[in-house]
């Protein structure tokens, strides 16, 4: 049994951030600290000091508590994407595809290049614990939006997704989950979904998001095979594909609740 403990620390309207813990070293790593209380506040619950910061990319509502986190734990080391040196420049280390980022006490990350949502996002991965942090460019059921990358990166940043393990639990950075769950269910209504998608396998993802709602839980984790004959970006065969149920995403309103 591992001793790691992954918690999500809500913050903002719908992001997490993500504590990792070793419960016998007592070394802790936040991932993506877009506000520092919230942080700070578990870290105090906990009793423990902040040893690592691990950043996927420069958006503000993933960096925005790095600074008052530095202030208060000066030792911490601070990661970010090589390619993001001019918007996060308070980091420590800068890392890119395929580098290996050994953290003392809470084990070995592979470091992955995935552009598209921004031309720098990086992603971390950990086999022995089988867990992505993968930031803003894979949720439940959907992907992140392009806001400095092409259609083509993005599809090949998915693509890349898909050859890691099934059983991979993926921390993405927003609970977007239902939303883009009625947002697919239109598609299928709509018959906008591409031939060979599994409805069935769709009507079991919702039977376990509305079970782990219903107990106050997120939806976060999720569990990459689930995605990967689920969510239609991934099951995307093309980048024209890809594209089309992408924009469809973008102009997408949810049905208000009854």
């Amino acid at each position: 049994m591992s001793d790691l403990e992954i918690k999500l620390i809500p913050i903002l309207e719908d992001n997490y951030v993500f504590l990792i813990q070793n419960k016998v070293s007592g070394r802790v790593a936040l991932v993506d600290p877009g506000e520092a209380e919230p942080c700070l506040r578990s870290l105090r619950r906990l009793g423990k000091d902040l040893d690592f910061i691990l950043i996927t990319h420069h958006h503000a509502d993933h960096i925005a508590g790095v600074a008052e986190l530095k202030e208060q734990f000066p030792r911490v080391q601070v990661y970010a994407p090589e390619k993001n040196k001019s918007q996060v420049p308070g980091a420590d280390f800068y890392l890119k595809d395929g580098d290996r980022l050994t953290l003392e006490g809470l084990g070995s990350f592979e470091v992955i290049f995935l552009p598209g949502h921004t031309l720098g996002h990086i992603a971390y991965y950990t086999s022995s614990e089988k867990a992505l942090f993968s930031g803003d460019v894979l949720f439940g059921l959907s992907c992140g939006r392009l806001y400095e990358g092409t259609f083509e990166m993005a599809f090949e940043t998915l693509q890349k997704l898909k050859k890691l393990p099934d059983e991979t639990q993926v921390f993405c950075t927003h609970e977007y989950t239902m939303s883009n769950l009625k947002f697919v269910e239109e598609l299928i209504e709509t018959k906008q979904i591409s031939l060979g998608y599994d409805a069935v396998a769709l009507k079991e993802y919702k039977k376990n998001l509305l079970e782990k709602l219903s107990k106050g839980l997120a939806s976060v984790p999720l569990k990459l095979g689930q995605e990967k004959i689920s969510n239609p970006m991934l099951f995307a065969k093309s980048v024209e594909e890809f594209k089309r149920i992408r924009q469809l995403r973008n102009v997408f309103k949810p049905p208000k609740e009854s």
